[in-house]
């Protein structure tokens, strides 16, 4: 019963805050964002503030996954997104003047080099095997925050991550062992375009190759229409989210390389979006089919975040292409509006999916959407201007 009682408190609290502050549709319709009305730094603050309750529900140094709303707990730290948490509290910490963040920062990067193997990979939650992508979303934390610490361990982490996934890496680019799938995947370009910003960065020419090489894999894997093959988990369709992973790892390829091809290749997916929900005039769905056939009447908001930090560098690059800006505020606004206002163990949090609950991860509040709404609007702040972020841009994205 008490369970029941917490699941339903709270999707109580998520109406009624959902309807004082975005109408009964979910759509926004009060100044948010965009005007500044709510405040934009109190957005990232609620944020900031949830994902550190999140960190500290744990007792090692990582992030939970998330809190559960049917049992009212919170789940173990999670490696993957305590990796790509990192370079973004990082962000915050800089942005609110708060160095109490890079400290959390720096000792969710202790608790990854600790449970780091002898060989340099990570394994998933709860289990022995060395996979892929999670390793290559923590190798983004380690590297930050060697940089930001000069600490050597974390760069000697980073290395031995580096060199893993170099040598699990099969010869067309792609990772076809120690994968979460059956086979190669499109979204795994996160990783790629990891190695080569830090291979870029650290003049390390076996990562940038490594990573250049998974970009052009992943690029191959892109249609006419923008959507991306083999893009999705198994078992379920293409989902917004896995869309936005391999969609940035061409927009992030580029920031460091400048090369054509990977910009081409984000505007022919962004196009393909906006001409898909242009007909509708409504915001992307969770799931799309071929040719952005939408599966699904749910949102997810981190896909939608995802996307939102996408169109923001796109409006920045193409100061002139104000639909970017346009729509990459309407996405922000609306997870703005959504934002959890009150309530213990939720407040700051982004809610996985609109309505609630309806997501893949079920009755969870899980870290990565909260972390991928701080990304839209820290680069929202930064459309026109290179204060404060600008070593920061590529693993915003």
């Amino acid at each position: 019963m008490k369970n029941q009682f917490v699941a339903l408190s709270l999707r109580s609290m998520f109406r009624s805050a959902r309807q004082a502050i975005c109408g009964e549709t979910g759509l926004a319709v009060v100044p948010s964002i965009g005007e500044e009305r709510l405040g934009r730094q109190d957005h990232i603050k609620l944020a900031v503030s949830w994902l550190r309750v999140a960190q500290r529900a744990t007792s090692d140094g990582g992030f939970s996954k998330g809190f559960s709303l049917a049992t009212g707990h919170w789940a173990s730290s999670y490696p993957e997104t305590t990796g790509y948490i990192i370079p973004t509290l990082l962000c915050c910490g800089v942005i609110l003047r708060d160095d109490s963040l890079a400290c959390d920062a720096i000792r969710a990067a202790d608790w990854l080099v600790d449970i780091q193997s002898s060989d340099g990979f990570f394994t998933a939650m709860n289990s022995p095997a060395p996979m892929v992508f999670d390793t290559g979303q923590c190798l983004e934390g380690l590297y930050l925050a060697g940089t930001y610490s000069n600490y050597a361990r974390f760069g000697r982490a980073a290395k031995m991550a580096t060199d893993w996934l170099i040598s699990v890496q099969a010869h067309n680019g792609s990772w076809t062992e120690h994968i979460f799938n059956s086979h190669a995947k499109a979204y795994y370009g996160r990783v790629g375009a990891s190695l080569l910003v830090i291979g870029k960065l650290t003049m390390n020419s076996d990562a940038f190759r490594a990573g250049l090489k998974n970009l052009e894999w992943t690029q191959e894997q892109q249609e006419a229409s923008g959507m991306f093959k083999h893009c999705n988990f198994d078992g379920h369709p293409t989902y917004l989210h896995t869309l936005g992973y391999a969609t940035a790892s061409l927009m992030r390829g580029y920031l460091v390389t400048e090369e054509k091809w990977l910009l081409d290749g984000v505007i022919k997916n962004v196009n393909g979006l906006l001409s898909a929900t242009a007909e509708t005039m409504k915001l992307p769905v969770q799931a799309y089919g071929k040719n952005w056939k939408p599966l699904s009447s749910k949102i997810c908001t981190a896909g939608l975040a995802q996307y939102a930090a996408i169109l923001f560098t796109l409006a920045r690059l193409f100061p002139r292409e104000l639909r970017y800006r346009e729509q990459g505020l309407k996405y922000l606004d609306f997870l703005a509006g959504i934002q959890i206002k009150s309530g213990a163990n939720v407040r700051g949090a982004i809610p996985p999916s609109e309505p609630p609950f309806k997501s893949y991860v079920g009755t969870q509040i899980v870290n990565w959407g909260t972390k991928f709404f701080l990304d839209a609007l820290i680069l929202f702040e930064c459309t026109n201007s290179e204060t404060f972020v600008s070593g920061y841009r590529p693993w915003l994205i």
